[in-house]
């Protein structure tokens, strides 16, 4: 009979439904390897990671390549820390502002902050973390620094007080206390005209 007989399906829906996909993930590899926080997934028995971002790659100075697979419990400098976050992930599900010693491939130590989701079917950790080993030393300095100032502040044989720009006596030492016969009671929180 020489007929030809022809199916045509239009696949156009298709074909954008693909080409947004695409640009989806696109967009979110780009988020992913651009994030100024590290970011990654491992395997929950620690025995390696899946993914990982290049902040996590600068952070602990290994080259992606050298990290997929790689065991995630030897970047730990304190494995009893792995062990406690490991515990309240077992029990909660995420772990939340997790503060941890991560030890780089130089064998530096740097103070992390980590926030974990758990996906026990699939035994994944999804997590993030922040390098917040410069906020520790300044906090670390900031509180040596005030230590210092009571300590000269409590033991100073000179009177000192402390005013506030509206004329509130804000702290006084002993030896002010002292001078003037009065308590720091008597004299802190009232204004300077005591």
């Amino acid at each position: 009979d020489g007929r030809v007989q022809c199916i045509v399906r239009d696949i156009t829906a298709r074909k954008r439904a693909e080409e947004a996909l695409r640009e989806s993930e696109e967009k979110y590899r780009n988020l992913y390897n651009n994030a100024e926080v590290a970011m990654f997934r491992t395997k929950l028995d620690g025995s390696g990671f899946i993914t990982v971002n290049d902040k996590l790659c600068d952070t602990i100075g290994y080259k992606r390549e050298e990290l997929i697979g790689r065991p995630t419990s030897i970047n730990w400098a304190n494995p009893s820390e792995r062990e406690e976050m490991m515990r309240r992930l077992k029990a909660e599900g995420h772990v939340k502002a997790f503060e941890w010693k991560l030890l780089t491939k130089s064998g530096e130590v740097r103070n992390c902050l980590t926030s974990l989701k758990l996906y026990s079917a699939e035994g994944i950790l999804e997590g993030s973390f922040i390098d917040i080993t410069e906020r520790k030393r300044a906090e670390d300095q900031l509180r040596l620094s005030e230590e210092r100032f009571r300590a000269i502040w409590h033991k100073s044989f000179d009177g000192m007080r402390l005013i506030d720009k509206n004329g509130t006596i804000k702290m006084v030492n002993a030896a002010f206390c002292d001078q003037v016969g009065k308590t720091r009671e008597e004299l802190e929180d009232q204004p300077l005209d005591v």
